[in-house]
């Protein structure tokens, strides 16, 4: 198994959380390439992008995911390489998402959206996981960091 330097894909992860708000439902939809094992460098980082680009939360997944190619191609960082898995809105993740994630092994993992999906994919992946959920019931758990901000904290902030 690969090591994994902690730390060492936060800009990226920082400059692709930063970049999410920045996509808008204006932008025309683009195809993702899929990336071929044999096209993977060995010095190459893998970072997963898990977002439902089916289902009900279609709009929010290809927002996210044009957001993450825009702050690829701004940075153009040539030793990671995002790789795109489809959560679906379900309540569960498809096998086969699990089976890609497992498959392709990311150094680390941006998404899922939902808290189920999140302890899903915890549950099955050893790299760290960060989350666009809000949900408290994740705090507190190993390798995994929510980016959304809890409710309580922002009623806090306010007062």
């Amino acid at each position: 198994m690969r090591t994994f330097q902690k730390y060492t894909c936060l800009p990226l992860i920082a400059t692709l959380a930063i970049l999410s708000g920045c996509a808008t439902e204006h932008l025309p939809p683009q195809a993702v390439p899929e990336v071929e094992q044999s096209e993977i460098k060995p010095d190459q980082k893998n970072i997963a992008l898990m977002v439902p680009l089916t289902g009900a939360h279609q709009r929010l997944g290809k927002a996210l995911q044009q957001a993450s190619q825009l702050a690829l191609e701004e940075k153009k960082p040539d030793s990671f390489e995002l790789i795109t898995i489809d959560t679906d809105s379900q309540t569960r993740i498809s096998p086969a998402a699990l089976s890609q994630l497992a498959q392709r092994m990311p150094e680390a993992i941006i998404g899922p959206v939902f808290a189920k999906h999140a302890q899903e994919v915890a549950s099955v992946s050893r790299a760290p996981i960060l989350t666009f959920s809000n949900d408290t019931t994740l705090e507190g758990k190993r390798d995994l960091y929510k980016m959304g901000l809890a409710p309580g904290a922002l009623a806090v902030r306010a007062i």
